[in-house]
């Protein structure tokens, strides 16, 4: 009994020694939140957490830790150092707005419209020689929510593995291989028709867009438009050039993209109508020609998708996909909002290690989200750092809540289709 109070009173000491502290990192010129910032201590990197799509973190740190540097670290913006023993004793808020690690170049050189097309097809022709290995593995953070006419009313979750080879422009036709590791979905409470609804989606879904349009590089191309229209859809599309900068030693290109109106046939309304849809920015890496980021579309509007790429030994992978897309139905009288998430965690490129790595349940591209059957943990989810990294919006939490517990949610709808696989 005295070992069970001693050890009691050690535990609550050491909670209490436990300091939380949050807050917003937004860029400096724009005001913008910065999501997927690393926030991490210098001497202990396996502490920390990211910044979530609103630019809000949160961690606990020890008094120990409270002696460690705060380190704030996105691509393209400068690393941030903050001495956590500067903070005041009652502060748990700090901000950050963060600069660009750009250094704009004295003398830069405007490129013509031909200029910056040439750069751009070169970056194309050298996607194969720039991303990923013979074989590799990804793993990584998957998540989806939907919103109906207004209110929340499903998220899906899972951990997925997918295994891929160099985008070469054969390979890029072909299907990777994938494997759901975890996997969790509430209950569906909107009222979207059924080809907006997430557990009716296939299973392909849960790759987050690794295979479909936001991972633009794998087919070879900048957008959806080049894809289709081929050399007619690259001879619709202009180019302006929106800054040059250095990064290190690298020469970084910000290339604004969209398609010439002028040389289509479409009138200005409809011009108008579709030109979210067809606009975007690169930017690359005049050293190897490497597309580090491709965002096409407009995030306030109905399309939008964000492809952000790594760069580990001399090759290219996914680090971040991200895709919003809005819908109007019934004469515009109901709308449907989605929100898709993909985040890579570990890329495995030893062919070794890529052969030993553990899979999950092989996702099977026929079927539907619903019919997938590997079982809820809830274990593995509450401990999960990358769902502490990326908190989901608090109002989804309580509103898909307000019926029955997320929990309880998660752990029926594993039960109901284990029980339906039972019986076939």
């Amino acid at each position: 009994m005295k070992y069970l109070v001693s050890l009691l009173l050690c535990l609550c000491t050491t909670l209490a020694a436990q300091r939380e502290l949050s807050g917003v990192v937004v860029d400096a010129a724009s005001g913008e939140p910065l999501s997927f910032v690393n926030v991490f201590l210098k001497n202990d990197q396996s502490i920390g957490v990211l910044t979530n799509e609103y630019g809000e973190y949160r961690i606990n740190l020890s008094e120990e830790q409270m002696a460690d540097e705060l380190v704030f670290s996105l691509l393209s913006y400068e690393t941030h150092y903050f001495a956590l023993q500067d903070l005041p004793p009652t502060q748990s808020v700090y901000n950050l707005q963060m600069s660009t690690s750009f250094v704009a170049l004295e003398e830069v050189v405007v490129l013509s419209d031909l200029g910056l097309r040439q750069i751009v097809q070169r970056a194309i022709d050298a996607i194969p020689e720039n991303y990923g290995t013979e074989d590799y593995l990804l793993r990584g953070y998957f998540r989806k929510y939907d919103i109906d006419d207004g209110a929340y009313s499903q998220v899906t979750e899972a951990m997925v593995s997918i295994r891929d080879q160099p985008y070469s422009t054969a390979n890029s036709k072909e299907k990777p291989r994938a494997w759901v590791d975890h996997f969790r979905r509430s209950d569906y409470t909107g009222n979207a028709r059924e080809m907006f609804q997430t557990n009716k989606s296939k299973q392909t879904i849960l790759l987050g867009d690794y295979a479909g349009l936001a991972n633009s590089a794998r087919m070879n191309a900048v957008h959806w438009l080049s894809i289709i229209f081929t050399e007619e859809g690259m001879g619709n599309m202009t180019y302006v050039q929106r800054g040059e900068y250095l990064d290190g030693k690298d020469t970084l290109i910000r290339i604004q993209y969209g398609i010439d109106f002028d040389e289509s046939e479409l009138n200005a309304s409809a011009a108008k109508a579709i030109s979210s849809f067809i606009s975007g920015e690169l930017l690359i890496n005049k050293s190897d020609y490497a597309i580090l980021r491709n965002t096409q579309g407009d995030a306030g509007k109905q399309f939008y998708k964000d492809a952000i790429y790594q760069k580990i030994g001399d090759k290219y992978f996914v680090k971040q996909l991200k895709s919003i897309r809005k819908f109007n139905y019934n004469e515009l009288t109901q709308t449907h909002f989605s929100n898709t998430l993909f985040y890579a965690t570990e890329v495995i490129s030893d062919k070794k290690a890529v052969r030993k790595a553990k899979k999950g349940k092989r996702i099977d591209p026929e079927a539907k989200v619903e019919e997938v059957t590997v079982a809820y943990d809830p274990n593995f989810w509450d401990r999960n750092e990358i769902l502490l990294s990326i908190p989901a919006p608090e109002a989804m939490d309580r509103e898909l809540s307000q019926l029955r517990s997320l929990r309880e949610q998660f752990l029926e709808n594993a039960r109901r289709v284990k029980r339906d696989t039972m019986k076939k």
